[in-house]
């Protein structure tokens, strides 16, 4: 995934349903439709945080290190430079 498409945050607030949800985490935009149901803290919680960036509730609510990993395969995208929240998000342990 090293040529990601960069996506505007304007774009990803369009992506804010049940049945379309997107969530920024550390810079990246990941498409959680497909995962909603099987959220283990149930579909409300991703669909409270769609259609944004999601890093703050991510970590604050404990999510680890495999946590971020299982996400890799949810991602599609990378936010523009001037959007970025996180200059340094290795330090998130977003990998």
């Amino acid at each position: 995934m090293a040529n990601l498409p960069v996506i505007s945050l304007k774009e990803v607030a369009l992506h804010d349903s049940m049945s379309d949800c997107w969530i920024v985490i550390c810079n990246y935009i990941y498409d959680v439709t497909n995962f909603m149901l099987q959220h283990p803290g149930g579909e409300f919680v991703l669909l409270d945080q769609a259609g944004r960036d999601a890093t703050f509730a991510f970590f604050d609510a404990g999510h680890t290190l495999s946590s971020t990993t299982s996400l890799q395969k949810y991602k599609i995208g990378i936010l523009p430079p001037s959007e970025c929240l996180f200059n340094n998000p290795s330090t998130l342990l977003c990998t």
